[in-house]
């Protein structure tokens, strides 16, 4: 997730962490809206925006498959 030539200069040079991640299908067009959805709850930066268990998560990928 950090880019630079060393460790150093990811360091030096971190992320933008309010920038949201970038959309999955841009990379895979095969990740479903659903998984995309499921991921970035789990990534959110607000810990009331994320998923209270792993149970949860598990129930909401069950429900995809």
């Amino acid at each position: 997730p950090f880019e630079g030539v060393t460790p150093a200069d990811a360091r030096r040079d971190p992320p933008d962490l309010h920038t949201p991640p970038m959309q999955f299908a841009m990379h895979n067009a095969r990740v479903s809206p659903a998984l995309e959805s499921l991921i970035f709850k789990c990534l959110a930066k607000q810990k009331e925006a994320r998923y209270p268990s792993m149970s949860l998560v598990s129930r909401d990928l069950e429900t995809m498959l």
